[in-house]
């Protein structure tokens, strides 16, 4: 047996293997663009929100978004979550936000007591991918 024909299937091996990591890496981890996913006919002001980050996985899409309209209330908000959700996700959790000063502990884990605090003062509703009920400050 010559070298060459004991190293092709190896070499035809790591090939597949490593066009499977590209894939995984792309559904799994970082490969999702809201850009491409977003369907025609937005009904949303971008003005009134901004998505401050997203972190999804192979089975449920997270959106963490700062709400910029100065009506808080459970309609408003249950009316984006709808709209949102209709436009850019189908199973998605989504967490609105009233203030960007929570960017730094949205995804944190564990949180002091004063984080715990200043997260549960701004965390303004939540909504989870199994339902279309809209929580209020659900940290509090």
């Amino acid at each position: 047996m010559s070298p060459n024909t004991h190293h092709y299937p190896v070499k035809k091996l790591l090939t597949l293997l490593y066009v499977v990591l590209a894939l995984a890496h792309v559904c799994c981890t970082g490969g999702y663009n809201a850009s491409k996913k977003k369907k025609a006919g937005s009904t949303l002001d971008p003005k009134g929100h901004e998505v401050l980050a997203t972190k999804h996985n192979a089975m449920v899409e997270n959106f963490y978004i700062l709400v910029k309209s100065p009506a808080v209330d459970s309609v408003a908000l249950s009316t984006f979550v709808k709209k949102f959700r209709k436009e850019n996700c189908d199973k998605c959790n989504i967490k609105l936000y009233d203030d960007p000063c929570v960017i730094p502990l949205m995804l944190q884990y564990p949180l002091k007591k004063e984080e715990y605090e200043l997260l549960a003062d701004h965390f303004v509703a939540s909504s989870t991918f199994d339902s279309n009920a809209v929580y209020l400050f659900p940290l509090k």
